[in-house]
């Protein structure tokens, strides 16, 4: 599974809810527009890492709303790490 696999998830679950959506946005990966609202942000990766809590955490300086989308672990994630997001 390459990074890329995650997208049209994820623009598919944006799109339902009413969002324009684009890929690849000043670095972002997924950022979701509706209206005059804030922008959606979602960072794809394929495994739950501090660096991508750091990519997410710097987004924050962008919107209010950024998300993180991984794919399924084989284990799942631990308490903590879903205590950490």
């Amino acid at each position: 599974m390459a990074e890329t696999d995650l997208y049209l998830p994820v623009k598919r679950h944006l799109v339902a809810q009413g969002y324009e959506v684009k890929s690849e946005v000043l670095s972002c990966d997924v950022v979701g527009l509706r209206g005059g609202e804030l922008p959606v942000i979602v960072e794809l990766k394929l495994s739950l890492s501090l660096a991508l809590l750091y990519q997410a955490v710097d987004r924050l300086t962008v919107t209010d709303h950024v998300y993180v989308a991984i794919a399924r672990p084989k284990r799942g994630v631990t308490a903590e790490a879903l205590k950490l997001c």
